[in-house]
């Protein structure tokens, strides 16, 4: 049995970390994953006053989207609480992409598959995954991903939608909502 811990990364640094304080550009940008800010430098802080060396000594691989967000939230903990786990890059932990020049609806676009990024390419994405966990050696698993991402992989390993063609855009705006460095885990 394996325990798979989905964590979502930590804030960003500023201006990114308020959508109000970055320019209409700067967040097409963002959401299309053209630029790739650095996490806010209070990390340290945050971790040392919500969670404890115990909480993350039970893994023994840490997984990380390639952003670098994701990145230095993973090497932040490993650091903070001085764990000797290495850092694998997983691809398939990146997140989805889409256009806000494009207005509201993006979750709608991503069910209709007229988005940048389609739930059938995600959805492949997280069986492909799911085969790697399975047949990694490791047994605790720490992936550090993206808040849209982990709605989906809670549905997708927690809440039984497998097939994507089931899912309905409030499934996705009612999945689980994780705050910086928490989300949910599951046993595989």
């Amino acid at each position: 049995m394996k325990r798979v811990l989905f964590i979502r990364h930590y804030k960003l640094e500023p201006p990114y970390d308020k959508k109000k304080t970055i320019s209409k550009e700067a967040q097409i940008l963002l959401g299309r994953g053209k630029i790739d800010p650095r996490i806010h430098p209070d990390i340290g802080r945050y971790l040392q006053k919500n969670f404890s060396r115990a909480y993350f000594e039970n893994f023994d691989l840490i997984l990380s989207s390639p952003s670098r967000r994701s990145e230095e939230s993973a090497r932040a903990i490993r650091k903070i609480f001085e764990l000797s786990l290495p850092i694998r890059i997983e691809n398939n932990l990146r997140e989805a992409i889409w256009d806000p020049a494009l207005g509201p609806g993006r979750i709608r676009r991503f069910v209709e598959e007229s988005g940048l990024s389609k739930i059938s390419e995600v959805w492949k994405r997280f069986k492909a995954l799911e085969q790697r966990l399975l047949k990694s050696k490791y047994r605790g698993i720490l992936c550090v991903t993206h808040f849209f991402l982990i709605q989906n992989l809670y549905l997708y390993f927690v809440g039984g939608k497998r097939n994507y063609k089931v899912i309905k855009e409030n499934d996705i705006r009612n999945s689980v909502l994780a705050d910086y460095l928490k989300g949910f885990s599951v046993e595989l």
